[in-house]
């Protein structure tokens, strides 16, 4: 595709309503992706919390002597790692599985904006035009290859696994100083893993996968605006659920580059400035008869 814009950006960019309804689109897919990855994590978290729960059964009574009280205390801990590192295993692997489709939405979103655009293109010129969209499309999808590769996400599950098993260890360092039996203990830790409480396993896991997945469709969108003569500007777009002012208002008020409030070029489109960030961006492009003229004088080419 061509490097270059074919009409220069000018002060004051605004986003069109079809432009902010591809957008919103673009995003309700998105929380639907993460609400089922949430949805998988508890499941995974409710399992690791019912195995913990059926290993208490198999201790026996609190009158033991310390030699086997000591013998339990390794089991319980052993033990509870155990189901710990299958959960991050499993997070890992249906993050994963996310990822990729959150991904795949930022590329449909991309190619809803082309297509729109298209509509404007005269009939003389449809070969040119699906030209640029054939290498437009081809572009997306290299985008989207190179997003995927670049996402390292065992080195954040390990480290909320090293965290889990701190935790662990410390719920068990404190039961036998405070001598409480091993059933007592590993109950204590059904607590910190159980999906009902607030925080633990559950706020850990969820974070890390809406980040992620946020992360991963935000990155895909702005490099595919990069690589689109058709993008003017990017708008920084708070979400419905922001709430207290933080780095996102500012992002979205901020106009830095003398194109109005919250607009950026394509190459200098803030990333996320905080984890489970539901903020998103909407593309401003040339309109469609700015579009289509490029297309027809050829200063828009694959």
């Amino acid at each position: 595709m061509a490097a270059h814009r074919s009409v220069e950006v000018r002060v004051g960019l605004r986003s069109l309503p079809w432009q902010e309804r591809i957008s919103k689109q673009g995003q309700k897919s998105l929380i639907k992706t993460i609400q089922a990855n949430d949805a998988r994590v508890l499941k995974a978290i409710q399992a690791a919390a019912d195995d913990v729960e059926a290993l208490i059964k198999q201790l026996p009574g609190p009158n033991v002597g310390n030699t086997v009280r000591r013998a339990q205390y390794r089991q319980i801990r052993d033990a509870i790692k155990g189901i710990d590192k299958e959960l991050w295993k499993q997070v890992e692997a249906t993050t994963n599985a996310s990822l990729s489709q959150a991904t795949q939405h930022a590329v449909s979103e991309n190619k809803q904006l082309l297509d729109y655009l298209m509509r404007a293109v005269p009939s003389n010129a449809t070969i040119l035009a699906q030209s640029y969209r054939s290498s437009a499309l081809r572009s997306f999808q290299d985008v989207r290859s190179r997003v995927l590769n670049d996402i390292k996400l065992s080195g954040k599950v390990f480290r909320n696994t090293a965290l889990m098993n701190g935790e662990i260890d410390s719920i068990v360092n404190e039961g036998i100083l405070l001598q409480r039996s091993a059933a007592e203990i590993a109950d204590d830790v059904v607590g910190y893993i159980n999906p009902d409480t607030p925080g633990g396993a559950r706020y850990a896991a969820q974070r890390l996968g809406r980040t992620e997945l946020n992360n991963a469709f935000h990155t895909t969108s702005i490099r595919c605006y990069q690589e689109s003569p058709h993008v003017r500007g990017v708008q920084w777009e708070l979400s419905g659920s922001h709430g207290q002012d933080d780095d996102c208002d500012e992002l979205a008020d901020t106009d830095e580059f003398d194109l109005g409030a919250g607009v950026y070029p394509p190459e200098d489109v803030p990333f996320k400035p905080h984890p489970q960030c539901f903020c998103y961006t909407t593309a401003i492009t040339l309109t469609p008869e700015e579009f289509a003229d490029g297309i027809v004088s050829g200063e828009i080419a694959a």
